[in-house]
């Protein structure tokens, strides 16, 4: 219904007209309130000034994996700092990122403004992703520890918070685990009743930000795995839901704790992706029990379809 015989859907469709109508309403909506909001802000012409009077109103920035399209990142960032005439790590006090979204975020909270990032990247892109993949992955923790410092910790970045997901790969299932500069929240609650929360990772004092930005980007058939960890991105590639659950916790430690007037309000939440990429064709995969030497051989290929979709799949 609503497709050509092959099930490509109609552009014309009248559902595909709703989702439009309904996208661009939403999309007026959001524009239209962030630009009340924002008003008060603009002084001396068109120079935008944040904010700061309560530091706990928060506004939440949010970097998808994606690769080198991490571009994509960058290039909406210079345009977000043209307009406010900031770094971007001063216009948010929440930054959460996975994989090469995780490594602009630890990038960003470090101090160093979108131009820079483009620079970070074009060298990337020249030391790193050197002929076919799997690349090598000496040049990629020689190059974050040359960028984010051989030793500076998570706990060294102040402002603004900053999480960065990755994939704990070594347990079944597989789990999320995020990357810190601030007290884990479930912490927050075992230190004020005098517990100990025995964790397997490091704390932000004894974490590496070069590490946490490793771990983050390990993409399997790209990179060897860091330790334990693959890319965050196999289970978190857009952390959003993730960074609002965290906020969530964060607030209710502190409830739990009796410090409710230290909890956190949320005001903005720019999430930005890496692009779509074109849709293609491919073959459908049908796994199943070989009756034959050519059933063996192609069920091997589908095997081999099937990894490579859920790897590409993670990269969009």
């Amino acid at each position: 219904m609503n497709c050509f015989f092959n099930g490509t859907p109609i552009d014309a469709s009248p559902f595909n007209r709703v989702e439009n109508i309904c996208d661009s309403l939403l999309s007026s909506l959001i524009v239209d309130n962030a630009v009340s909001a924002k008003q008060k802000y603009f002084t001396n012409g068109d120079v935008m000034e944040i904010d700061k009077t309560d530091d706990r109103n928060i506004r939440l920035l949010c970097l998808d994996g994606g690769g080198i399209r991490g571009l994509i990142l960058i290039q909406m960032l210079s345009v977000l700092e043209e307009v406010v005439r900031l770094k971007v790590g001063d216009c948010f006090d929440w930054i959460a990122g996975t994989s090469t979204g995780g490594i602009l975020a630890l990038y960003i909270a470090l101090g160093n403004s979108a131009s820079e990032c483009r620079k970070l990247y074009f060298r990337l892109k020249d030391k790193v992703f050197v002929g076919s993949r799997p690349y090598d992955s000496e040049p990629l923790e020689k190059f974050l520890r040359e960028a984010l410092g051989e030793e500076t910790k998570m706990s060294d970045i102040q402002k603004p918070k900053v999480m960065v997901t990755a994939t704990v790969a070594d347990q079944f299932p597989a789990d999320m685990h995020t990357f810190r500069n601030y007290t884990f929240p479930e912490d927050i609650v075992d230190e004020s009743k005098g517990k100990f929360n025995k964790r397997i990772f490091h704390k932000p004092c004894d974490q590496l930000v070069w590490m946490a930005a490793r771990s983050s980007g390990a993409a399997p058939t790209y990179f060897r795995p860091c330790g334990s960890f693959l890319d965050g991105g196999l289970i978190s590639n857009n952390p959003t839901l993730d960074a609002l659950t965290e906020i969530i916790k964060y607030n209710a430690s502190l409830d739990a704790i009796g410090k409710s007037n230290e909890k956190y309000t949320l005001r903005a939440v720019v999430s930005l992706g890496t692009g779509s990429i074109p849709v293609t064709q491919v073959p459908i995969i049908d796994i199943f029990r070989p009756d034959s030497l050519f059933g063996v051989a192609k069920m091997a290929f589908m095997a081999s379809s099937l990894g490579q979709l859920l790897i590409d799949q993670m990269d969009k």
